[in-house]
């Protein structure tokens, strides 16, 4: 692209890679290398087949390519795998910090897992430089079950991040960017209030993430008396959600709504089986148990 073409442009590269620290229930190796090393050892894959894969021709191509544009660039985002993680994502940073180019907009999609890289690398004191910076944390539950669903999940560090992050960088944008799965949807109105009322996010700091696949784990696969109480738990949480602001109203409440149209859907109940299938081999292998974690789906195996 010639620089005349670049006035005003956005970038907003998907990832500079797959690396990762974790290894979630709802996503795979594409994503995430820590997926593809569990699965070597795990299935006898191939020893030299690629962990992390790179965006671009090879390991720096997409960093050089972002640099050579920064002059031109007003907004960049970063998604993973887990940008905090990776050198490039600091590199980048550092980068404009140098160059003073805080008129940059930052966005994340970030496990919120690690905001340091490296001796002195603080991310939360390279962010309170900038105009705009806005976080989305994917965070699907809390305690035992946010750590059984994000494998590499530290419940407690990721309750400190947040602290923290609210006393370094308090006007940094931050929201919660939940995946709603069968895993989680029974919990999730605890989660958003729970926090809400802690003080570390605002009512309308909660955005909903309906998981399309892979399809046993979708909110539609829950048996009917489930959904019965996952339904009266979302409602009784968007009467709630109605005593809190406008915004909260706007930006939540549709997401919640929407929600109860998946589940109430399809009766897909006869994808219990297929999760059984896959999710009790991954608990043999990493020593969990589904029906210690999540009690209040026990009845799913009924169904099996």
């Amino acid at each position: 692209m010639g620089k005349s073409c670049q006035q005003h442009t956005k970038t907003a590269p998907p990832m500079f890679s797959n690396l990762c620290n974790m290894s979630c229930r709802t996503c795979g190796d594409t994503f995430s290398n820590i997926w593809t090393e569990e699965n070597k050892k795990r299935f006898g894959w191939a020893p030299d087949t690629p962990g992390v894969i790179y965006c671009g021709r090879n390991e720096t191509d997409m960093l050089e390519q972002l640099i050579e544009h920064l002059p031109y660039v007003e907004h960049i985002y970063f998604a993973g795998g887990e940008p905090l993680i990776m050198p490039e994502h600091y590199q980048l940073v550092q980068t404009l910090v140098e160059r003073e180019l805080f008129h940059v907009e930052l966005s994340y999609n970030t496990n919120f897992s690690k905001l340091e890289y490296g001796k002195g690398n603080d991310i939360l004191e390279d962010w309170k430089r900038f105009d705009s910076v806005s976080i989305g944390a994917s965070l699907d539950a809390m305690g035992s079950r946010a750590e059984y669903m994000r494998k590499g999940t530290k419940w407690e560090q990721a309750v400190l991040n947040r602290k923290r992050m609210l006393e370094v960088c308090p006007d940094v944008r931050f929201h919660i960017s939940c995946t709603v799965s069968l895993y989680n949807v029974l919990h999730i109105t605890d989660f958003h209030r729970q926090w809400a009322e802690q003080g570390l996010i605002r009512p309308v700091d909660w955005h909903s993430n309906i998981l399309m696949g892979p399809r046993d784990r979708r909110v539609d696969v829950l048996p009917p008396h489930l959904k019965d109480i996952a339904r009266e738990k979302i409602l009784l949480h968007i009467e709630w959600l109605n005593t809190c602001d406008q915004s909260a109203r706007e930006r939540c409440i549709p997401g919640y709504e929407a929600i109860i149209r998946v589940m109430d859907k399809e009766d897909r109940t006869d994808l219990i089986p297929e999760f059984y299938r896959i999710n009790d081999p991954l608990d043999e292998w990493r020593k969990e148990k589904f029906d210690d974690v999540f009690p209040e789906l026990t009845d799913m195996r009924k169904y099996q």
